[in-house]
Order: C-alpha cells, then structure tokens, then sequence
C-alpha cells in the first residue's frame, strides 16, 4: 500500500475518531486482512451529524419528505393553537353566562340578560322561553291575564 492512499484516508478522517479508526486500519492493512479500499469505505461516514447538516448530505428525495414532514408539523402546531385559544374564550364565554343563568330570578329575566348572546347557553334559554310560552295557557301570559278563558277558570265541579 503506497503512502497517498494512507496520506488520503489521513485527510479524509480529519477528526479523533477518524485518526484512531486510521491507525487500526494501519494495523490491520500491515498484517494483510484488510485493504485500503475496505478503510475509505469505512470513512466515508459522514462526520456533520447536526439537523442541519444531515439534511444537507440527504438525497433529493428525502429532502423533499423532511421538508414535507415539517410543513404538517407546522400546520399540527398551528391547528392546535388555534383550537386552544378558541376553548379558552369559549370556556370563558359559558362560566360567564352560567354566572348569569344562576344569579337570575326568573326565566324570563334570564332570558333577556342572555338574548343578545350567540352563546349555546343562550340559545338554549330562547328555545326553552318559546317552548313555555307555548305550553301555558294565554291566561297565565302577562299579556293576555285581562283576557280570562273558560281554560283558566275553576272547574265546574270545585267548590
């Protein structure tokens, strides 16, 4: 084995690891049990193990799925921030409006504290508001009390 091809693997190496794999494979190639080529082989190892430079020692191809793989990482954290943020004001939206609901005295008073609301809590209060103001007879309305119908006065047979 000429000295450039030990000359070249030196310069190859370059680092501690590479100098020490260097002088085993100076060993092993002095007893004849391995070939230079077998050492360069061995080198070869890429020796910038950062992100950064894996990425640039990368193919085409797996460039292109790390760079796939970061954008859906983005847009996950960003959905997820998103969604977090919406829970809290919404988490904030119903205690409020449950504070509302409970230090209210009537139906209808909770009804008007809450109507200009968009909230679920709301909703829920106008649709349950229309259902009893259809369930009641008219005479129990506050509009219609001066109006007395046969439905809301005593049986016939009470005494």
């Amino acid at each position: 084995m000429d000295m450039s091809a030990w000359d070249d693997l030196d310069r190859r190496s370059g680092t501690l690891i590479g100098a020490g794999a260097t002088a085993i494979a100076l060993l092993l190639a002095s007893a004849g049990s391995v070939s230079a080529q077998d050492v360069a082989i061995a080198t070869d190892l890429p020796r910038d193990l950062t992100p950064w430079g894996m990425y640039q020692a990368a193919d085409y191809v797996v460039k292109s799925v790390m760079i796939g793989l970061l954008f859906a990482s983005l847009v996950t954290w960003t959905v997820w921030l998103a969604k977090s943020i919406e829970l809290l004001f919404a988490k904030r939206a119903a205690r409020r409006a449950m504070k509302t609901l409970a230090s209210a005295r009537s139906l209808d008073e909770a009804v008007r504290a809450l109507s200009e609301t968009k909230s679920p809590i709301g909703q829920l209060l106008r649709a349950a508001a229309a259902a009893a103001s259809r369930a009641e007879p008219a005479c129990l309305r506050p509009s219609d009390r001066r109006r007395r119908s046969s439905a809301c006065s005593a049986p016939s047979g009470a005494s």
